[in-house]
């Protein structure tokens, strides 16, 4: 980026939050490339139709997954 642009970007206060929102989901997509986050998704438990719990925040599905 020229140093205009740079310039205005950072007094858009909206462009700014813009700017971080694309930086953290870049960051998480590359947390999930190097294998340090996601792992574990397909996990099957033994708790079919589990309500939610601190454990399973949103319960389980008919074949136990979270």
């Amino acid at each position: 980026m020229t140093p205009s642009v740079w310039n205005n970007l950072k007094k858009d206060r909206w462009g700014m939050v813009g700017l971080g929102l694309v930086l953290v989901f870049l960051f998480v997509a590359l947390m999930v490339w190097l294998g340090l986050l996601g792992q574990g998704w397909s996990n099957i438990s033994e708790q079919y139709h589990a309500n939610p719990t601190s454990v399973h925040w949103l319960g389980t599905n008919s074949i136990g997954q979270d």
